[in-house]
């Protein structure tokens, strides 16, 4: 190209403009924003002439680059992103720092009388998770056609998308990835780069209203099976909603009243105290960093391709298991991700990447990670159980409601002998259970006032008192 044909070029491009805030673009028939909140968060805002303004968003302080990259290109980058703009029609490519494909409209945002329509492209193997507490039997979308009022999206390439104007969506994802913001008058949008799942819902957190996070709950849509309440319980972990609550008094005249209140214990208002300390944990993580209590196996095994096929089982928190019983059939299936698992019922131990079958207990099925810690109690009146499996190192940010403080357990092998740490934010007494370790032969350091040996379970139990701003070290020889 000449260079008086570069400048006819140039000149026939709407002008744009940056600040630290963002860049801006003048379109012939309205305009367009990138606005960034972190570097691996911005929105995208797209207004024509008659658009309403909408809310202020929210915007940050960030280090960015802003660059034209060719005649009417225009490239915007951070640390981990880059986001190329055709000045002419406000389309958008998004990539890794390393150039790596994450989004990529098809087309730019366009206004019809039904509402706002973006149309983006699709990789082969990408799957979408979320989209609200669907009843789909299938976690991802991809293939799907759907309406929801909870336009929030996964990406499996290592994306999150949030449509924030409240309203009802169309998604159609059986050739690439379209959606319809019905009745909407402008284009607005937050994208979040991971590249998990839970980076992801931690941007999210920025952004989503406050008002989705109830410690009560949040009531989902009536089903009418366990099996579809599970389902619509983890679609709706996987859509922003931190604490889905499922309502087991649905059942109460069933066959399946006493499976349904099975199902209950595992959230925070099911009536077990067992779970106290765990749920306080987890509900202060849902606050604070936006990932919900409730774990599918995609948001933590993001990288297993098999979690994508089991829509009955799901994770409390990063370390247990639950696979709970749906029907009356005698057994079920549970699959096992990577790992070492242990049955809480039976203290069994099972290797991972495999399914197992299970007999249809009148206990519910939890089964535990290796190199995990688990604390089960009433933080309020103790003691706290800490359960512990080896053989990998572990630890546990216990959350003190009275203080909003953080007590932090450690816990790993170390040489011959195992090493045990309590930082109590309040005096209370503890009891280690460590799980498939014979008895000691000696117990070294801390307030430690009794040591017992569960020949049956094969598990060495440790009384100790833990004092408020102490920090109470043990070593084991087994």
């Amino acid at each position: 190209m000449t260079r008086r044909s570069f400048l006819q070029v140039a000149a026939a491009v709407p002008a744009w403009n940056w600040d630290r805030a963002g860049a801006r673009f003048s379109l012939p028939d309205g305009s367009g924003e990138i606005r960034f909140l972190t570097p691996s968060t911005f929105f995208v805002i797209r207004r024509w002439n008659d658009s309403s303004l909408g809310v202020t968003l929210p915007s940050g302080n960030v280090k960015f680059t802003a660059a034209e990259t060719g005649p009417g290109a225009v490239e915007l980058s951070t640390d981990y992103l880059r986001v190329h703009v055709d000045r002419a029609t406000f389309r958008l490519r998004v990539t890794r720092a390393n150039g790596e494909l994450l989004l990529e409209e098809a087309s730019p945002a366009r206004r019809s009388p039904r509402g706002v329509s973006f149309h983006f492209n699709a990789a082969a193997g990408e799957e979408f998770l979320g989209l609200g507490p669907r009843n789909d039997a299938a976690l991802s979308a991809r293939s799907s056609r759907l309406a929801t009022t909870t336009p929030f999206l996964i990406s499996t390439a290592g994306f999150g998308l949030f449509h924030r104007q409240p309203g009802e969506y169309e998604y159609d994802l059986t050739q690439g990835h379209r959606t319809l913001a019905l009745k909407a008058d402008r284009a607005e949008y937050a994208f979040y780069y991971g590249p998990t799942p839970k980076d992801i819902c931690e941007e999210h957190n920025r952004v989503r209203p406050q008002s989705s996070l109830r410690r009560t709950g949040t009531l989902l849509p009536p089903s009418a099976t366990l099996e579809e309440s599970v389902r619509r319980i983890l679609h709706a972990s996987l859509s922003g909603i931190m604490v889905p609550r499922f309502d087991a008094d649905r059942f109460a005249e069933t066959p399946l009243a006493a499976r349904a209140r099975q199902l209950a214990l595992l959230f925070p208002w099911g009536g077990d105290p067992r779970f106290e300390a765990f749920f306080e944990t987890y509900l202060d993580e849902a606050r604070e960093r936006g990932i919900p209590l409730i774990h599918p196996l995609p948001l933590q095994f993001p990288r297993d391709p098999e979690g994508l096929r089991h829509t009955t089982q799901f994770l409390l928190g990063d370390e247990l298991l639950a696979a709970p019983i749906l029907g009356e059939a005698p057994t079920r299936r549970v699959y096992l991700p990577m790992g070492r698992w242990t049955d809480l019922r039976t203290n069994t131990e099972h290797p991972g990447r495999r399914t197992i079958e299970i007999e249809s207990p009148d206990r519910l099925p939890l089964f535990a990670k290796n190199g995990s810690i688990v604390p089960f109690g009433r933080l309020s009146e103790g003691p706290i159980e800490l359960h512990y499996f080896p053989n990998l190192g572990a630890e546990f940010f216990l959350f003190e409601p009275s203080t909003g403080g953080i007590s932090q357990v450690h816990a790993a092998p170390a040489g011959d002998y195992l090493r045990l740490e309590i930082e109590s934010q309040v005096t209370r007494r503890y009891e280690w259970i460590i799980h498939h370790r014979g008895p000691a032969k000696k117990v070294e350091g801390g307030p430690v006032s009794h040591v017992r040996h569960d020949a049956a379970r094969n598990n060495l139990h440790l009384e100790m008192e833990g004092r408020a701003g102490a920090d109470h070290i043990v070593n084991i020889t087994l």
